[in-house]
């Protein structure tokens, strides 16, 4: 799994830059979480308009895994 990058002004989990071709459910899964979760931690976020380079939130997963 890559290394995800925490920034002090993400309390709810860590950012994550979108890459080419990659989909929200495609996210949620390589990172084990819940599309439900991702979707979440960024209601801004219009599932089907992302776009490359775009930043979102990854949530900290409640399991403590």
């Amino acid at each position: 799994m890559e290394r995800r990058e925490q920034h002090s002004g993400c309390v709810h989990g860590v950012f994550y830059k979108i890459r080419p071709g990659e989909t929200l459910c495609a996210v949620a899964a390589r990172h084990q979480i819940s599309l439900g979760d991702l979707l979440l931690a960024n209601p801004y976020v219009e599932p089907r308009r992302i776009v490359p380079g775009q930043v979102i939130i990854l949530p900290i997963r409640r399991d403590g895994a």
